[in-house]
């Protein structure tokens, strides 16, 4: 079931929330707030920000795979040029794992370039 407009308001709230408590290096605590905003059913178009949110609170904690799933999931999700800080998390993660190739690629989607357009153009 989707949120009402007054849970929608009270979960922009708690994200902005969220925002604050990974600001202040507490991490945990934002997965907390983040849990009870999940508990209020089928968040729509917040979905997104909660996965965002959500894979920069676990990466503070360490947890550098499932923080991945998170940030893939937003990054996918949420619509440039919004999108840039998932990639630009995922880059980072990708670098930390020693993946430079899928780090370069995902920095390049942070920036805005188009893999398709970097590509040579065939002669004609």
């Amino acid at each position: 079931m989707a949120i009402t407009p007054t849970q929608f308001v009270q979960a922009t709230h708690r994200l902005r929330q969220c925002e604050g408590y990974l600001e202040l290096g507490m991490p945990q605590h934002a997965l907390d707030r983040l849990a009870d905003i999940e508990a209020l059913g089928d968040l729509g178009p917040l979905g997104p920000v909660v996965a965002m949110l959500r894979g920069k609170a676990l990466w503070a904690l360490g947890h550098y795979a499932a923080a991945a799933e998170d940030l893939e999931v937003a990054a996918q999700s949420i619509h440039s040029p919004h999108d840039r800080q998932a990639w630009m998390a995922l880059s980072l993660y990708h670098r930390h794992q020693g993946n430079i190739r899928q780090a370069i690629d995902e920095l390049a989607r942070a920036r805005g370039a188009n893999r398709s357009s970097a590509q040579p153009r065939s002669p004609q």
